[in-house]
């Protein structure tokens, strides 16, 4: 058993790894926001499909 409970090494090393992965696509997507209206619709659909995640990552640090 780890010192916070069950699952808590998972759940932080899960949040970790989401962290530094969303940085380093942050990081992409300034740079292909300034470029053209394609790659913007694409990193649009990218955080449509990165926002639940975040949202329930939120959700689990709260609770």
């Amino acid at each position: 058993m780890d010192p916070g409970g069950p699952g808590t090494t998972w759940k932080s090393e899960e949040v970790y790894d989401f962290q530094s992965m969303l940085s380093a696509r942050d990081d992409s997507l300034l740079k292909k926001l300034v470029g053209t209206k394609g790659s913007l619709v694409r990193n649009l659909r990218c955080l449509s499909q990165i926002m639940p995640a975040i949202t329930a990552i939120i959700l689990n640090g709260i609770t």
